[in-house]
């Protein structure tokens, strides 16, 4: 099989990796969203970067959050915000240094912290700031904003490594369960023309769904920075039923094409298990990759096909 054909089957292919993609990002951000990944991962970065004693001999970090800015932000008094714009938090770090007792020095105020540059890591951190803003509060709060900055562009890497984990997991368990098997798929495309035709068409709605809504809302990606427009429980459950509807019509949308996955009957012999596993292991890491990836893909492949079809093909009207 040479050709359209064979064009035709990694369609149906890459569409399968896209619509259990889809559900796979879904449930990923409800799993953050149950798990506060990203506020913690955030309260953990902001630790990091605030570690030390304020004026008080009290955590600098505890001074941050009770903050009234920062608690504005937060659901409580003992809640965290999963996003802090950089602007703020040069503000909140300069009011507590600054606003104790009302001075206006920023080398004094630094001085009046406890301990040494050396033992008090954010003294050490504001007196080297401070040294370069010379005296120029603005200039120390942008300083500050500046390393805050790069301390979130490394808590956005731990946000993407606890994210990749739980992707392959929850990749792992929509695979296993629906026995989305690479090699089996492709084989039955192969020999269908029916199957073929049809996921092709599937591939099409796809395509135009996603261009209606301007490419974005149909095909959601991770988020992989500190952001959140709903609240972690709203946010949840709101991504697992939309998990739950991308599953149900990627089963819909497969059984229309004469495709049918789970599992009917275990594999027999060693050789079946190996094939069926390599599929499995295939899919999982497939579909692991996210909607927006296969979206591209199998967008350039749609296009390769619509340049190489014939003429004949080109007018043949839609099964």
């Amino acid at each position: 099989m040479f050709g359209i054909d064979s064009l035709d089957v990694m369609i149906g292919v890459i569409t399968v990796y896209l619509m259990f993609a889809l559900a796979c990002t879904a449930m990923v951000e409800a799993i953050t969203s149950w798990l506060n990944v990203r506020s913690t991962n955030l309260e953990a970065a902001i630790s990091e970067f605030l570690h030390g004693e304020d004026a008080t001999g009290s955590k600098f970090v505890d001074a941050f959050y009770a903050h009234p800015l920062v608690q504005s932000l937060s659901k409580g008094t003992d809640g965290r915000p999963s996003y802090i714009d950089p602007a703020q938090v040069g503000r909140v770090v300069t009011d507590i240094i600054l606003a104790k007792e009302g001075m206006t020095a920023i080398k004094q105020a630094i001085d009046k912290l406890p301990g040494t540059t050396q033992d008090n890591r954010i003294k050490g951190l504001l007196d080297s700031l401070q040294s370069d803003a010379k005296e120029d509060i603005a200039a120390f709060r942008k300083l500050i904003e500046h390393h805050y900055d790069a301390a979130m562009d490394r808590a956005s890497g731990w946000y993407k490594r606890k994210t990749q984990t739980i992707t392959l997991i929850v990749a792992a368990t929509f695979v296993i369960a629906a026995n989305v098997d690479t090699l089996s798929l492709a084989n039955t495309l192969s020999s269908n023309p029916e199957a073929r035709a049809r996921m092709v068409e599937i591939a099409q709605r796809q395509m135009d769904a996603a261009n209606a809504a301007n490419s974005q809302s149909a095909i959601p990606a991770t988020n992989t920075d500190n952001t959140t427009a709903a609240a972690p429980v709203t946010e949840a459950k709101d991504r697992t039923e939309k998990a739950a509807e991308a599953l149900a019509k990627a089963n819909e949308n497969l059984t229309s094409a004469g495709i049918q996955l789970g599992w009917q009957a275990p594999p027999a012999g060693f050789g079946n298990w190996l094939s069926k596993t390599i599929g499995l292991l295939v899919s999982i890491l497939a579909i692991s990759l996210g909607a927006p990836f296969w979206f591209d893909m199998l967008s350039r492949v749609m296009q390769v096909r619509a340049a190489g079809a014939s003429p004949r093909e080109k007018k043949a009207p839609a099964a």
